[in-house]
């Protein structure tokens, strides 16, 4: 093709320390937040055929 051009997105190198380290931030942030929620509730081991208790069987 004559006269068709292709461009390169070459981004800044400063740029893209900016976007690594805010990165990293935000990862270490979210480590941070999953500590101290502790750990999840993922139902793995519930036995699904047995129903939860109802709030009227309250002794």
């Amino acid at each position: 093709m004559i006269g068709s051009r292709t461009y390169i997105l070459r981004p800044y190198r400063a740029q893209d320390d900016v976007i690594t380290t805010r990165s990293r931030e935000i990862i270490a942030e979210s480590f941070e937040l999953l500590k101290q929620t502790g750990k999840p509730d993922t139902f793995l081991g519930r036995q699904t055929f047995e129903p939860f208790p109802k709030e009227d069987d309250n002794p």
